[in-house]
């Protein structure tokens, strides 16, 4: 395929309605004319022209085109190349939430479980080049996030680990998808992510929500990363009764490990929500609070899975 100007690309497609919650653009975009030529709709680094969007979705135009390396490069640039220290932040940080999730009452053979999976997520992210320049990226975002990453990580390897249908390949990958939920963030303006999300304007939280897509789309660029880890990432935030977002979609809709990942999220924000007042909880109040408030919310057999796991030996007794 080739540019108006003749150049030879490769591209990969983009959903319009993903980047009209976009704030500027990361990468050219292209429009595909009628005749297979392409077109660079938006530049690399300008705001976001809604307004001429729409105008193209007003058409049926749906998708854009991204050149597959200028993707790559959007990873990959400014990145430290300091191997010593490139994951610093994560290790210090995986310690702290390792101690927690101890805490939280988690039983010891679960926890070394959680802990062994984790630590071999880490270790195939610093394998690929890659990934591991994008999540340097991440985490110099703040501590918060990358603290929250690997608390829903753990969690799922905790919640995973119950499930019998689930192979130990599929554990890692859920681990992994969990550990990059947040990964479209590093893309979105910092002005907003700095902010309470409860107190976005509407249009914000539209470019917030963002962050699913873009993640997926970045990720969709790594081969060695799996689909079903991308769809975590594009999924973590759409829940079974179509409350979720970006698309609303609802149960059988959602990839069955987003659906895991994502519930695994509201269990950490809640956790989160205590430790900030100095509640103290554990993983089964957790739990047991969530079914019984927003149970509704989550696919019936992943809800009937935690209902076993208060059972199990997964957790401590009260």
């Amino acid at each position: 395929m080739s540019e108006s100007g003749g150049s030879k690309i490769t591209v990969k497609s983009v959903e319009i309605s993903a980047v009209l919650g976009w704030a500027t653009t990361p990468y050219n975009l292209y429009l595909q004319l009628p005749d297979g030529r392409f077109l660079t709709l938006l530049r690399a680094g300008n705001p976001i022209d809604r307004e001429r969007l729409q105008k193209y979705v007003s058409r049926g135009v749906k998708t854009l085109f991204a050149s597959e390396q200028e993707l790559i490069e959007a990873v990959s640039s400014e990145v430290a190349s300091s191997d010593s220290s490139k994951f610093e932040t994560l290790e210090k940080v995986s310690e702290k939430v390792f101690d927690e999730l101890k805490v939280l009452g988690v039983t010891e053979a679960s926890f070394n479980h959680a802990r062994a999976i984790g630590k071999a997520v880490r270790g195939m992210i610093d394998r690929e080049p890659r990934l591991s320049a994008a999540f340097m990226k991440f985490q110099s975002l703040n501590r918060d996030d990358v603290r929250h990453s690997l608390m829903v990580s753990a969690l799922s390897t905790v919640i995973v680990s119950s499930m019998e249908w689930i192979k130990p390949a599929t554990q890692e990958n859920v681990a992994m998808g969990a550990l990059l939920h947040d990964f479209g963030k590093f893309m979105l303006p910092k002005e907003i992510l700095d902010k309470d999300p409860r107190t976005l304007s509407t249009h914000d939280r539209k470019i917030l929500e963002g962050h699913c897509e873009m993640g997926r789309a970045l990720l969709s660029q790594v081969k060695t990363v799996p689909e079903e880890i991308q769809m975590i990432v594009a999924h973590h935030h759409e829940r079974s009764d179509g409350s979720g977002f970006p698309s609303g979609l609802k149960d059988m809709y959602i990839h069955p490990l987003a659906r895991l990942v994502g519930l695994a999220n509201e269990l950490a924000e809640r956790y989160e929500d205590d430790r900030a007042v100095g509640r103290e909880t554990t993983v089964r109040i957790l739990i047991e609070t969530l079914i019984n408030s927003q149970g509704s919310k989550f696919n019936r057999d992943l809800i009937k899975s935690l209902r076993h796991m208060l059972d199990s030996d997964v957790l401590t007794k009260r």
